[in-house]
């Protein structure tokens, strides 16, 4: 078993930086869209729970359905850059891929708050 892990290992470290900034990025982004999803889940039984009207609900909806738009638009916006990341480019496109999560999820909130 142990020589197995070291194979692992050494195949890991042949990977480039440009292709482990891709990964993490990736599975950075993935793990937002199952987090969010259990959130979506979470809160759409604690409406029916509460007794809530069905225009909330149909406004929650309505704000989800826009959102995991938005998520998909997000992904394929900067799906060249998950398949060929540049390690220069790094900072700035993670900062952007971040803002605009942080935009969608803003903006969600105002559409089931509103």
């Amino acid at each position: 078993m142990r020589g197995e892990r070291s194979d692992v290992d050494a195949h890991f470290e042949a990977i480039s930086d440009e292709v482990e900034n891709s990964m993490e990025a990736g599975i950075s982004a993935f793990h937002s869209r199952v987090k969010l999803a259990a959130i979506i889940a979470d809160y759409g039984n604690a409406l029916s729970t509460l007794g809530a009207s069905e225009e909330q609900i149909s406004r929650f909806n309505t704000g989800v359905e826009n959102l995991q738009t938005t998520l998909t638009n997000i992904e394929a916006q900067f799906a060249d850059y998950f398949k060929n990341p540049d390690s220069a480019d790094f900072n700035t496109k993670s900062e952007e891929i971040g803002t605009a999560y942080f935009e969608a999820y803003n903006t969600f909130i105002s559409d089931i708050t509103a």
